[in-house]
């Protein structure tokens, strides 16, 4: 369900604070959103190499699926939540961990005119 867009707090799973800005009903649904407070550490968005994890919800039929943002690694609910729009019940049925795109120094070779 889209709902109102505001900044969360996410920590990474090396302990970094960023913020994210994220649908609000999502991110509070199983209670695993932080609200991005005047915080010092979370000056800054969070890198777009990084896709934040999340847990995904389903109703019975899998007519209502949504897509929770953990804030802070292992905090998860597992046990059956309720949608706030609808009333259903909604069983946990993926968590998805954090994905970090590692750079690397790598250059494809084609000659461009400078030294490197």
């Amino acid at each position: 369900m889209a709902g109102s867009l505001k900044w969360f707090s996410y920590t990474t799973d090396v302990g970094d604070v960023f913020g994210v800005f994220a649908d609000e009903s999502n991110a509070e649904l199983a209670g695993t959103g932080v609200d991005l407070t005047g915080q010092a550490s979370a000056l800054y968005a969070l890198p777009r190499n990084v896709q934040p994890r999340f847990a995904r919800y389903q109703d019975a039929s899998g007519t209502i699926v949504r897509k929770a943002l953990i804030s802070v690694q292992g905090t998860a609910p597992t046990t059956p939540i309720i949608d706030p729009g609808s009333g259903a019940s909604l069983d946990l049925t993926a968590i998805v961990g954090e994905k970090v795109r590692i750079l690397t120094g790598v250059d494809t070779g084609i000659i461009d005119g400078d030294l490197s």
